[in-house]
């Protein structure tokens, strides 16, 4: 269930409202790349020609495996926009801005560039008109694999640190391991017997990576 509530004030040369919304556990997004569940708790308020988005929302439940983070289409270069004349007056530009803290739960599930894992944490997501979309806070990996190598390596431990930049591209602290054994083997002494043979034993040797850098450039 969500409950909407607000207010509205206008006037002839005035018009500003304030609407919040909250709910429990609620189905906000299905398709083939994401499914969220959350429990909101935001405002959504106009005044002169801004609209801000602000509160916070818990991520109870999620599957996020996007193809990748891109949503930007751009048009061919022999597009041309034809603005239309009139009063410009008319249809003044909104401005969006966003200030919304996203704390995740315990069943959310993050696949993408190699990485499958359970996220938790907080963020706080941030958006100016003509602005990219940022974020700061930290993503906690609490179990997970990373493919390299050609295998899965199992996530040890793991954070995706936001600082304030584009929230497609976080830093990485992750440390993926996998542990393989070795087989050594020692070759006969020179003792003279006519029945000599090999000797076999196995080690096992922790291998694995320690990744560092961002989401779009892993180091």
């Amino acid at each position: 269930t969500l409950t909407l509530s607000g207010n509205a004030y206008l006037q002839k040369d005035l018009f500003h409202f304030s609407v919040s919304l909250k709910g429990n556990n609620v189905l906000l997004y299905n398709n083939r790349s994401y499914q969220v569940y959350a429990s909101p708790d935001i405002n959504l308020s106009y005044v002169k020609n801004k609209i801000s988005l602000t509160g916070k929302i818990a991520v109870p439940k999620a599957r996020i495996t996007p193809i990748d983070f891109s949503s930007a289409v751009s048009l061919h270069h022999d597009v041309i926009i034809v603005k239309e004349e009139g009063d410009k007056n008319l249809m003044p530009k909104l401005g969006f801005y966003l200030d919304l803290d996203v704390g995740l739960g315990k069943d959310v599930y993050f696949s993408y560039a190699g990485l499958t894992a359970y996220l938790g944490g907080n963020i706080t997501i941030n958006l100016a008109p003509q602005q990219l979309t940022t974020a700061t806070g930290n993503l906690i990996i609490s179990k997970g694999n990373f493919k390299a190598y050609g295998t899965q390596l199992a996530i040890n431990k793991g954070s995706l640190i936001y600082t304030g930049g584009p929230i497609d591209n976080p830093g990485l602290n992750i440390t993926a391991t996998k542990e393989i054994r070795n087989i050594i083997t020692t070759p006969p002494s020179q003792s003279g017997s006519s029945t000599q043979t090999y000797s076999t034993s196995f080690q096992n040797i922790l291998v694995g990576r320690n990744i560092t850098g961002t989401m779009q450039k892993p180091k």
